[in-house]
């Protein structure tokens, strides 16, 4: 039971690990996007909020 718990708190640990770099990515490239098509900056700036 212990070792079933400690293989899923890495699971966890691993998916919280590509969830924050995802996040990342996301607002690196909104980051980007946002540069680029700096008019529409009002329109995606509300769609994206973490």
């Amino acid at each position: 039971m212990i070792a079933l718990f400690s293989t899923l708190n890495i699971q966890m640990h691993k998916q919280e690990k590509l969830k924050w770099w995802s996040v990342l990515f996301i607002h690196c490239y909104h980051g980007i996007s946002t540069f680029l098509n700096y008019p529409s900056t009002g329109l995606t700036n509300d769609t994206h909020h973490f």
